[in-house]
């Protein structure tokens, strides 16, 4: 919306990082873990993430995992939809190009 300077988005952002606590130190690396079969506990750190310019933005799906248990390498995977804000310059209109800063 070029009046009201918003813009509706979807994006995903991927998380990776190292967490020891799920690291495998068994030889049966073959077989699914407790992890695996039952999903990690409800309390499990993972990375934060803070939109600045959210105006109207929710999740509209999370994934958090384990995902290689050799190394104890964590994934989260956050979809959000909505609104941001964005002022638009058209001067080039139609021929624009726009980054948004999230």
């Amino acid at each position: 919306d070029t009046v009201s300077g918003q813009v509706f988005v979807k994006f995903d952002v991927v998380l990776f990082w190292t967490d020891e606590h799920f690291k495998r130190h068994d030889a049966r690396i073959d077989r699914p873990s407790d992890y695996a079969r039952q999903g990690i506990p409800d309390k499990t750190w993972g990375p934060y993430v803070r939109l600045h310019n959210g105006l109207d933005v929710e999740i509209e799906d999370k994934t958090f995992g384990v995902h290689d248990e050799r190394t104890g390498r964590m994934k989260r995977v956050i979809t959000y939809t909505g609104k941001v804000e964005n002022s638009m310059d058209l001067a080039y209109f139609p021929f624009d190009e726009d980054d948004i800063d999230i």
